[in-house]
């Protein structure tokens, strides 16, 4: 299943966005203490890649169940998603590209109910704000508009899809705007700092890599917090 989700504006309280966690779920919870965080009417959008590198990615399902915790579908999180379908290679790949063997240790049942989970993650999340639309895609948004890229997911464009959740690409394309949208927000290319280019913020910063950090920008200023 390949699908955008939508949201409206948050009128009650604050919208965020949080880079690539990777299993790192201790690190988050101190970074929402850091920022004052409220469960009850703030909410926390993630750019995929909610497991795997970290120490904690067991903890994954307890954060799936949270109302205000929206992620997208990272390409750690679909390579789970596609293990029912994709058998013994997508588990080679997850143990020896992705460092899932923590998947491994799991009960068969915690397994399953992941990759349905999973199987459910949206391709990108579309925000209203009060400047305009933010969307949260994993990788890439590869088309010229918003719009089209719309188009093309309802229309099970497989190699597009593709490109949203697992491209290199956007990290080479320096000042490319999507004018239908206030800001396209990616993780998956991992960087020191937040890179800006044109309105695309990538702010997957490493965590879960040695000297990596967790970032949580701000959808109502689009500045890190």
């Amino acid at each position: 299943m390949y699908k955008i989700n939508y949201y409206e504006e948050n009128k009650k309280g604050n919208d965020y966005a949080v880079g690539d966690i990777h299993g790192e779920y201790l690190q988050l919870e101190e970074k929402l203490k850091e920022i004052g965080f409220n469960p009850k009417c703030d909410r926390l959008f993630a750019t995929g890649d909610l497991v795997n590198r970290g120490r904690y990615s067991h903890m994954v399902m307890d954060w799936l169940k949270k109302p205000w915790f929206i992620p997208v579908r990272g390409n750690h999180d679909h390579c789970i998603a596609s293990i029912r379908k994709g058998g013994k290679g997508m588990e080679t790949k997850l143990k020896n590209v992705y460092k899932g063997e923590w998947y491994f240790e799991q009960s068969k049942s915690f397994q399953e109910s992941l990759c349905k989970r999973f199987e459910l993650l949206p391709v990108a999340n579309c925000i209203k704000t009060e400047k305009g639309p933010v969307v949260i895609v994993h990788a890439d948004l590869p088309t010229a508009t918003w719009k089209t890229f719309e188009n093309q997911v309802k229309m099970f464009n497989l190699k597009l899809i593709n490109e949203a959740i697992s491209s290199f690409e956007r990290h080479k394309i320096k000042n490319q705007i999507i004018p239908d949208v206030r800001a396209v927000i990616c993780g998956h290319t991992s960087g020191k700092n937040v890179r800006i280019l044109g309105n695309f913020y990538i702010i997957d910063t490493g965590c879960g890599m040695e000297k990596g950090r967790l970032t949580i920008l701000s959808l109502k200023t689009l500045e890190e917090v």
